[in-house]
């Protein structure tokens, strides 16, 4: 194959993978059910923000904070407050726009790296085809796409802007990365790493501000949003971690060496390169992808891990990988102008092998076709049910049919399965004492849930015997089922057992052609 074929093919292979992220985007962004399944809960830290309450409190059957930095709900928030009301485009919007950005970016890095236009519209190729891999999450209400964004252009500020004002813009914006996910510390870190190796004429301005910026942030939040905020932006996560051979090995032979094999293997290969990429000003971007290893790294162990958490690896090697290849070509056209052509070809090859372990069936991640109609029919069924409805597979629902907001399973299962956090060492009991308000009584709520409550967990097992199974959603479960992360779809209607043998209790109003069973 020529160097000419070969070029239009990478192109070729790019654009398809620009259109089909686009193309999949537009259908996706105004869909008006969850799409992931963390989209409702963060629906409802954003309308609290939006509304000017807190999202760090006290856990309650209401409401329970997600273990996420604030700057993706805060961002969104001022979306929300700008709209005619609170949807799921607009926290979907943030992160899309996120991603187009940080395609430019990569795009850019590469072309001022290389010098190749061809290698940089590859790179921002591959970055919008790993969209399947990654779990669908460039598009959806996840903190991920701001995170990158804001860390790369601080990455991007240090290598470019060679004054110490460079540094200090460099550490703001990671900084501000920081406190959209935490995952953006093993940046900061492999900045400083490279700092430290190739210009420590730089290191005392970056790390002081990126230090201070986040250790001081820190304090300056716990002591604005009170103690809740350490407890789930740090002791709830660090209870997850478990050590789990085979999740290392799924992300190194699935992910680094399968999905993008080639790319990883070209960075390992300049090791032994006399150009040394990863030395000099370029060297950033070998630190950048050693710093993204180490948050897959990191994610494995986490249990609940999702594959969106690949996305830091996936994005540091669209700009590394080129970058190495770049270098190899330099290195095997030392012996003339044909051997130059042929590393060339060669290059561009691998390149172009690159899409092809990212490719995936664009179907799966296209909304159901009846998704409007459930939207409607699940609105209409929450509206006439009277008193509050807990949906713990689901936020948002709830509090846009009129009720009060509802516990999402996630957040609750962040707690449960963290050893030693604060909440559970303080109080064992908590949790238990936070569910017996469901167990007898007057004025329980209905619960409209995914899985049989028996069969939920300790805690909605022990209140299953208060309740009473009335109804199901039928051909709505798989409309309203989200495209990605937990495949469970919304169809159980428990009602308090009193309110069962009390038809005409206000709990029990069921909507129209509902039956009781």
């Amino acid at each position: 194959m020529s160097r000419f074929l070969s070029a239009i093919l990478v192109g070729a292979l790019a654009l398809m993978g620009v259109g089909t992220f686009v193309g999949l985007a537009v259908q996706r962004i105004p869909y008006p059910l969850e799409i992931d399944c963390i989209e409702g809960v963060m629906m409802d830290h954003i309308t609290r923000l939006a509304n000017d309450q807190p999202i760090f409190v006290e856990p309650t059957l209401q409401f329970i904070p997600l273990a996420y930095m604030p700057g993706f709900a805060a961002v969104s928030s001022l979306v929300t407050r700008f709209s005619a009301e609170p949807a799921f485009w607009q926290p979907r919007m943030v992160s899309f726009v996120a991603s187009l950005l940080l395609m430019l970016l990569i795009a850019f890095i590469v072309r001022r790296e290389t010098g190749r236009s061809l290698f940089a519209l590859g790179a921002a190729g591959l970055f919008a085809l790993g969209f399947g891999f990654t779990g669908a999450s460039y598009d959806v209400a996840r903190p991920d796409a701001l995170m990158l964004l804001l860390a790369f252009s601080g990455l991007a500020a240090l290598r470019l802007e060679r004054r110490r004002r460079g540094a200090v813009a460099a550490g703001v914006l990671l900084t501000l990365a920081f406190f959209t996910k935490q995952h953006a510390a093993l940046f900061i870190l492999g900045a400083i790493g490279h700092l430290a190796m190739q210009d420590r004429r730089r290191l005392p301005a970056f790390a002081l501000t990126a230090l201070l910026g986040c250790g001081g942030g820190y304090a300056l939040l716990s002591a604005w949003l009170g103690s809740w905020f350490g407890v789930f932006t740090w002791s709830i996560p660090k209870g997850w971690s478990q050590f789990e051979l085979g999740r290392i090995q799924q992300y190194l032979g699935d992910g680094l060496f399968g999905a993008i094999g080639p790319l990883s293997v070209a960075v390992l290969l300049t090791l032994g390169s006399k150009h040394r990429p990863w030395s000099g000003a370029p060297g950033l971007w070998s630190w950048t992808a050693f710093a993204a290893v180490g948050t897959g790294l990191m994610a494995t162990l986490d249990a609940n891990a999702y594959r969106h958490l690949f996305t830091p690896t996936l994005v540091a090697f669209t700009i590394a990988g080129p970058i190495a290849l770049h270098s190899l070509i330099r290195d095997l056209s030392a012996g003339g102008e044909g051997r130059q052509s042929l590393a060339e070809l060669a290059a561009t090859l691998v390149l172009a092998a690159s899409f092809i372990p990212l490719l995936y069936p664009t179907h799966i991640q296209l909304p159901h076709a009846r998704a409007l109609e459930a939207h409607h029919e699940l609105v209409a069924r929450l509206e006439v049910m009277k008193g509050d409805v807990l949906m713990p597979y689901h936020g948002w629902y709830a509090q846009h049919s009129g009720h009060a907001t509802s516990l999402q399973i996630i957040a609750l299962d962040d707690i449960e399965r963290s050893k030693g956090n604060e909440i559970l060492r303080r109080d064992p009991e908590f949790l238990r004492r936070m569910f017996q308000p469901l167990r007898s009584g007057p004025g329980r709520p209905m619960i409209l849930t995914d899985r049989p409550l028996e069969e939920s967990g300790d805690l909605w097992a022990s209140i299953a015997p208060g309740y009473r199974l009335v109804d199901s959603l039928g051909w709505m479960r798989v409309a309203l089922t989200p495209i990605t992360g937990n495949q469970f779809g919304p169809n159980l209607i428990y009602a308090p057992s009193e309110a069962v043998s009390d038809p005409d209790s206000t709990a029990m109003k069921l909507p129209p052609g509902a039956s009781s069973r």
